[in-house]
């Protein structure tokens, strides 16, 4: 698992634990154009017992100000530590946003005894990680039908 310093800039990250954060978190995907109606039609659907504190889910946000500009989802279980959703507002990217969420991630599991991470990675997002230290171990095919 990475083990290098955190970058420091002004992202304050917090840990998702009621639905205002959650529509946050909803608002960096709809920014990217990922799905407009996803907070409608998914996000306000989980339960918020899946958001608190002991649960092995944990949804992340980095503000710059009050303003929602990352995204991240740490997954414990099983001993792996699953990295998803590493996501930066496009007015904010190129600023070290995804790399602090990334490094926040990591540490609050290394913190919880993890020492692996696993993550799926975009095109946009594969040099961040790669200078991170992760390699691609395997190849996952997407089908849109």
């Amino acid at each position: 698992m990475w083990t290098g310093s955190q970058i420091q800039n002004s992202l304050d990250i917090h840990r998702i634990e009621d639905r205002q954060k959650l529509k946050d978190f909803a608002a960096i995907f709809i920014a990217l154009s990922r799905y407009e109606a996803i907070y409608e039609e998914y996000y306000q659907l989980i339960p918020p017992i899946l958001y608190q504190r002991q649960t092995p889910i944990r949804f992340y946000v980095g503000y710059e100000g009050n303003t929602p500009v990352t995204t991240g989802l740490l997954v414990l279980h099983a001993n792996v530590a699953g990295v998803y959703y590493i996501m930066t507002h496009p007015s904010y990217r190129r600023k070290g946003y995804g790399s602090a969420m990334m490094h926040h991630l990591l540490k609050c599991a290394k913190q919880e005894g993890f020492h692996l991470a696993t993550l799926q990675a975009s095109e946009e997002g594969k040099s961040l990680y790669e200078r991170m230290g992760f390699r691609r171990s395997c190849l996952f095919v997407e089908y849109n039908f």
